[in-house]
């Protein structure tokens, strides 16, 4: 495997982190506070966040070795990821334009990566 290689799969990775992180703070907001600030300062929305910033920092790191276009490619994962991810955890419909629309999104990152 080649370094490009490598470094493209840890994006992804960073990306699939950063869309867990996502459906982690969807399950937060729909759960009800006693006090406001409690929707913002609580372990899983700081933990959210905490990912968020690692992932982005994560991903400048990349940047620095890989160029720029893998990168773009990688990002374009997430939407695949947090598709997924709402269908199996927040139990979210996928109607079928949304289908179509990730097979495109899969359909040219295994282009790029050929």
């Amino acid at each position: 495997m080649s370094n490009e290689h490598f470094y493209f799969l840890l994006a992804v990775g960073l990306v699939f982190v950063s869309s867990c992180a996502q459906i982690v703070l969807k399950k937060a907001s729909v759960k009800q506070y006693e006090k406001r600030w409690q929707e913002y300062l609580n372990l899983p929305v700081v933990l959210s966040y905490a990912a968020f910033f690692a992932t982005t920092l994560g991903v400048v790191f990349l940047a620095k070795y890989m160029p720029l276009s893998f990168i773009a490619i990688a990002q374009m994962s997430a939407y695949v990821f947090v598709a997924v991810l709402s269908r199996v955890f927040l139990k979210e419909r996928l109607s079928l334009k949304k289908i179509l629309a990730l097979m495109i999104i899969l359909a040219g990152i295994c282009l790029f990566v050929i």
